[in-house]
């Protein structure tokens, strides 16, 4: 196969001759120490272009046929649906306006690190809302027919999909520094439990930071169980009267 093309016996001979070629004309360009980058890049791509004729010199009108076809373009999936191409493209533009806005929101020294996570979540579920405007009712239906994510708790408070993602990223993050601990002999283990237990708070305080004031409420006052006194061993555990 080459160039989408699948080639006879005899033509792949042909064409791994003019790729031997190839290679001893790219290994001089490569080092010629006359030649800027720019020029070798020029130069090997000359040679690239070159393989392609002599290949094409070779093939039959029905295999240039496949060659000068354009390939088929991957089908663009987002949130669960097949875009058309058309959808595709405006998919893209949103994305490509959605980076920009992001850009400008991680370069934002006034913003604190809590305020550029809400505005990204607000871009993410903007592009969300923007592609159910371009969906037919078919692909609405499949993308509200999607499985939703399992909940996540986290220190006893239910979490939205976005903030769970954000409290992934905290987690992944935070991972590379407990292995450091956890393999570091020279620590007892009161101090990897020590050091461990700064990066937990460092976690919650982050937590704490991307909640809501009612799930603040929750994660400061959690339900506790009330304690029931076990029966008497002296008496009989009393039953419901008839």
């Amino acid at each position: 196969m080459a160039f989408g093309v699948k080639l006879t016996a005899a033509q792949a001979e042909q064409f791994k001759a003019f790729n031997v070629a190839a290679e001893l004309a790219k290994k001089v360009i490569r080092e010629n120490a006359k030649l800027s980058e720019a020029e070798k890049n020029t130069q090997m791509k000359a040679v690239y272009d070159n393989i392609k004729l002599q290949l094409r010199a070779i093939l039959t009108p029905e295999q240039l046929a496949i060659m000068d076809k354009p390939p088929t373009p991957e089908p663009v999936v987002a949130f669960g649906v097949k875009l058309t191409a058309a959808q595709a493209e405006q998919f893209k533009a949103f994305n490509v306006a959605a980076e920009l806005a992001k850009k400008v929101i991680r370069e934002n020294a006034k913003l604190s690190e809590a305020e550029k996570r809400t505005q990204m979540t607000a871009i993410s579920d903007n592009i969300k809302v923007q592609l159910r405007a371009i969906l037919t009712p078919e692909q609405l239906a499949i993308m509200d027919k999607l499985p939703k994510p399992e909940s996540l708790v986290a220190f006893g408070v239910t979490l939205t999909a976005a903030q769970a993602e954000q409290f992934k990223a905290f987690n992944t993050a935070v991972e590379p520094a407990k292995k450091l601990i956890r393999e570091n002999t020279t620590l007892s283990e009161a101090d990897k439990r020590t050091q461990m237990t700064a990066i937990y708070d460092m976690l919650k305080l982050q937590l704490r930071a991307i909640l809501t004031p009612e799930q603040l409420a929750i994660m400061d006052n959690p339900v506790k169980t009330m304690d029931k006194p076990a029966p008497s061993k002296d008496k009989p555990a009393p039953t419901a009267e008839h």
